[in-house]
């Protein structure tokens, strides 16, 4: 059993480092089903079979399974288990990242010494809820063993602005340090405060805090006006990109490729300057930052967007000695999506979203994975067009028979719940509930999207006692429900 259990770690923590969460899982149940039947399938007392259930958990987490982790983390803890430090701190670190802060929190205070890296993810989740104290706690016992880090006082900062305290009460605070907040005003708080300004919408706390780091002597780089562009680029907001663009020239900072990059996406987004990205495009390339990455999934995107295909933007990338990945198709796929955004009554941008993925497969030679059907069935869940849930049962039917040589490629419960949503923007409730009776028939539990898809659209339909039975039923679910 101890020699079974090193190998499978080994190769669970291989697969880890390589993404590749099916293959972790495959490490796991592989081992637990070569033990004989009246073996405990966890022993405690073993460090290497508790790394083992640790990248299991993780790995179920990965692939967006948090009833699975879960439930295996709880068997672990059931077996009072034990995880080595190296184990437990990843562990902490991927429940916390997955918003399990409860089952975070009970295994770092279970651990003996807690990585800086697991009290950081913790220090993290719990700051977005905006509960000052418990993160103060936490921030206090890491100081018992290590010594405080950026991202430890950004997780504080940004508590504190989560609970509503004033911008300039915070900006005061980090200017002023005190005994317990030793640390100082730096880059990487400053820009991880604008970040979570921006997403709140909250435009006028942004200028402040750029104008505290130019007062501060950290005046914005790169980095910083590209979480600006991000923000605009994610709302389609392209003139207020460009603008972003000509203040950060006028700052003597030099774009790099994902400056190019968001604004282009900021047209993709919104449909409006995409003439213009050609000529950012020509900038980009005279800039001597044409060639990443950033600019060519951008060039997908525009592409897809104006009608055409991505085949041109893959053998560019050939030509430039880039691999194309997935990251370059579900860029592609973005632009698809925008014009769904725009047009929800044409069926053409879901069947363009298709042909592109057999275009990245052809050219490529890859094989697409769960995230880019995945994607192609959120752009057709956009259609109002009565075919477009036929066309994501067919993406889910797909999804089934590459299970068979992929593990991944099942359908979880996201799958259903992007399914549920295409019948109800559709208007085919029917077709929506079989999904939902699908989703349960194959042991899988709804997440929060299903039940909020199902309310809305017998709220639709004006039949609320069965909006109320889907509520009651998400309750009885353990879901609490959001806005």
């Amino acid at each position: 059993r101890p020699t079974l259990a090193a190998h499978y770690a080994t190769l669970a923590a291989t697969a880890h480092k390589r993404r590749l969460a099916h293959l972790t899982l495959l490490a796991y149940t592989t081992f637990t089903t070569s033990l004989p039947t009246n073996s405990p399938p966890l022993l405690p007392s073993s460090p290497t079979e508790l790394r083992l259930t640790a990248h299991a958990v993780r790995a179920h987490l990965t692939r967006g399974d948090h009833h699975a982790a879960l439930q295996l983390y709880t068997t672990a803890q059931s077996h009072n288990a034990r995880f080595p430090n190296d184990a437990a701190s990843s562990l902490i670190s991927a429940l916390a990242r997955a918003g399990h802060t409860t089952h975070a929190a009970q295994l770092l205070h279970a651990t003996p010494r807690p990585a800086d890296f697991a009290y950081s993810a913790l220090l993290h989740a719990l700051a977005l809820t905006g509960n000052i104290r418990d993160v103060d706690t936490l921030h206090a016992r890491m100081a018992l063993h290590h010594r405080p880090t950026d991202a430890t006082l950004a997780a504080t900062t940004l508590a504190r602005y989560k609970a509503g305290h004033a911008i300039s009460a915070l900006l005061h605070r980090l200017r002023h340090p005190s005994p317990d907040q030793p640390a100082t005003w730096n880059r990487y708080v400053a820009e991880q405060l604008l970040v979570h300004v921006l997403q709140d919408g909250n435009t006028r706390a942004a200028a402040k805090i750029l104008r505290e780091m130019t007062r501060a002597g950290l005046p914005a780089q790169a980095q910083t006006f590209n979480a600006v562009m991000r923000y605009f680029a994610h709302r389609g907001g392209v003139e207020m990109a460009r603008r972003t663009m000509h203040a950060m020239r006028s700052a003597g900072v030099p774009p790099n490729a994902a400056s190019y990059a968001e604004l282009v996406r900021a047209a993709v987004v919104s449909g409006d300057l995409l003439l213009e990205c050609a000529d950012w495009l020509r900038e980009a390339h005279r800039d001597g930052v044409a060639g990443y990455y950033p600019v060519f999934n951008a060039r997908g995107a525009l592409a897809v967007r104006l009608g055409g295909t991505m085949a041109h933007v893959l053998r560019a990338m050939v030509s430039a000695g880039i691999a194309a990945d997935q990251r370059t198709l579900l860029a592609a796929l973005e632009g698809a999506e925008a014009a769904m955004r725009a047009e929800p009554n044409c069926v053409v941008w879901g069947e363009r979203a298709e042909a592109c993925v057999k275009e990245f497969e052809r050219e490529a030679e890859m094989e697409a994975g769960p995230e880019v059907c995945h994607a192609v069935m959120g752009i057709w869940a956009r259609s109002t067009a009565a075919e477009s849930v036929d066309a994501s049962w067919r993406v889910l039917r797909k999804m089934e028979r590459k299970a068979g040589k992929r593990a991944d490629m099942a359908p979880t419960a996201e799958t259903y719940a992007l399914l549920v949503e295409s019948a109800v923007v559709a208007d085919r409730m029917p077709l929506a509930i079989s999904a939902f009776n699908e989703l349960e028939q194959r042991g899988l539990r709804p997440n929060e999207a299903t039940f909020q898809a199902l309310v809305r659209g017998f709220g639709k339909q004006l039949q609320l006692g069965k909006a109320l039975g889907v509520w009651q039923e998400m309750l009885a679910n353990g879901i609490v429900p959001g806005k």
